[in-house]
């Protein structure tokens, strides 16, 4: 019954993606650097969403998780096997994630992290990282403006992996270093209501960003939303669909290395060297 019911989430997902509806968008295209002239919808949905969403992506299940109560842990919490686990409390320190290869589930209710010297949730290693957000609670990641412990690391949440957040909780993120959310591979952020603000960019997903959320507040000082690679079909996209955002950017609102997607979205984008910079297609 539960992959039945999941089945069904995914697909309803997909469509959301796939339909290309009524799009508000507050931006100026004028004064970005390569800005392009969206496409006919018939070639959108035809080439949307580029990347893909898995059963993975909208895990919420709690069945089995080992329950962790940051309230008793000293500085560090450190997650060194995979599967599924539910976080609640406060910690001064850092979640850090170790599994290798494998994938790891963290049911997030109500959480907080203050981290004074490194990411406030740092995965090292992982075949994949999937945040839940449990409904009803908010859940709240700030670090400092020094990384004494993790010099190379530069967000708030740091992921050297794909990593997805989701579920129908309240996402708060304040990255006083650098970034707020960055991850080396794709970040996808599925969860109901989000508040990001950062030294530099709030959302960074080297790979590609997907957000659809029921809304996204980002002030940032640099990029609002920034993808820095290409190669690879689909790599450096960002795709915006059925949400509701805010985007301020020091810079550029979205700044996007490839193409970018918004469907059945509004979105109001504010940069001050320009409210976009699409090197690729805008759709």
């Amino acid at each position: 019954m539960r992959s039945s019911k999941r089945q069904i989430h995914l697909d309803k997902l997909r469509r959301t993606c796939f339909v290309l509806l009524c799009v508000t968008i507050t931006v100026g295209l004028f004064g970005c650097a390569d800005a392009h002239s969206p496409k006919e919808p018939t070639n959108a949905i035809a080439q949307a969403p580029q990347i893909k969403l898995t059963d993975a992506d909208i895990d919420t299940d709690e069945v089995g998780a080992i329950p962790i109560d940051l309230n008793g842990i000293d500085q560090l919490c450190l997650i060194d096997a995979p599967g599924t686990y539910i976080l609640s409390g406060e910690l001064t320190g850092s979640i850090q994630v170790d599994v290798q290869d494998q994938i790891l589930h963290l049911i997030l209710d109500d959480v907080t992290v203050n981290s004074p010297t490194a990411p406030a949730l740092d995965i090292l290693s992982a075949g994949k990282v999937i945040l839940t957000l449990k409904e009803g609670t908010t859940n709240t990641f700030q670090d400092s403006g020094y990384y004494k412990d993790r010099p190379d690391a530069d967000a708030c949440i740091y992921s050297t992996c794909d990593l997805t957040i989701n579920g129908n909780g309240t996402l708060n993120v304040s990255g006083y270093y650098k970034d707020a959310i960055h991850t080396k591979d794709v970040l996808k952020l599925l969860n109901k209501n989000s508040f990001i603000q950062s030294k530099r960019d709030g959302l960074h997903g080297n790979d590609g960003i997907v957000v659809c959320c029921q809304s996204l507040t980002v002030q940032s000082e640099r990029n609002g939303l920034h993808s820095t690679k290409t190669g690879k079909s689909a790599k450096g996209n960002i795709e915006i669909y059925g949400s509701s955002c805010s985007l301020i950017g020091g810079k550029y609102a979205i700044s996007c290395i490839a193409d970018l997607y918004i469907a059945d979205s509004s979105v109001h984008a504010m940069g001050v060297y320009g409210d976009l910079q699409v090197l690729g297609a805008s759709y």
